[in-house]
């Protein structure tokens, strides 16, 4: 069905997980639809606000075209975050993105699911049931082992997460985490074993 641009809202949680998408990032997209047109139809929630295409719908926008093929499903809002993050699993994403998905996919499958989701705060994956975890992992489209590192990092060096990828390999980020936590402990335990008389 044909739905006019301006009526379809970005869902926030897309901006929440995946960052702004800035007009440079998407001049090769911008570009093709205005040569062949939108190949692949955006897909909407019931209120219009957009599931799958968040792109795409800023690729029309930066080029004026006023309506879109779109496919509208109706979805309730506990499950939208399962349907964004399955709708960009051919995404090419920053270690940051995949541990806001990681987050995202603990809350919905936890004890959280159908609450509002905390992108924020650390979550703990060591009591969660191995076959929850490899969904979760699979469903980001990396390894449990990906994921767990990623996880312990966040919870005690959160801000080095944007470095993964670009200035410092995955592994080598988590094993200094490590160290630097190691080193905390073994401090702790001695100033604590010191004032033992």
């Amino acid at each position: 069905m044909q739905l006019s641009v301006s009526k379809i809202k970005p869902h926030p949680l897309n901006e929440q997980i995946y960052g702004t998408i800035t007009d440079a990032n998407i001049s090769n997209l911008t570009k093709s639809i205005d040569e062949l047109g939108l190949l692949t139809p955006l897909t909407l929630n019931k209120d219009y606000s957009c599931i799958s295409g968040h792109q795409r719908l800023k690729a029309l926008n930066i080029l004026g075209i006023k309506t879109a093929e779109v496919v509208i499903k109706d979805i309730g809002e506990e499950d939208i975050i399962l349907y964004l993050i399955h709708s960009n699993r051919q995404r090419d994403k920053t270690a940051g993105q995949k541990l806001l998905e990681a987050k995202a996919l603990y809350q919905y499958y936890g004890n959280n699911q159908g609450r509002r989701f905390d992108l924020v705060t650390p979550v703990d994956s060591t009591g969660v049931p191995g076959d929850i975890r490899e969904k979760i992992a699979n469903e980001v489209g990396t390894s449990t082992n990906t994921i767990t590192r990623l996880l312990y990092i966040d919870k005690y060096y959160p801000t080095i997460i944007d470095d993964i990828g670009t200035n410092i390999p995955l592994n080598q980020a988590f094993l200094q985490v490590k160290q630097l936590v190691d080193k905390e402990i073994l401090k702790a335990t001695g100033e604590a074993n010191n004032g033992i008389k």
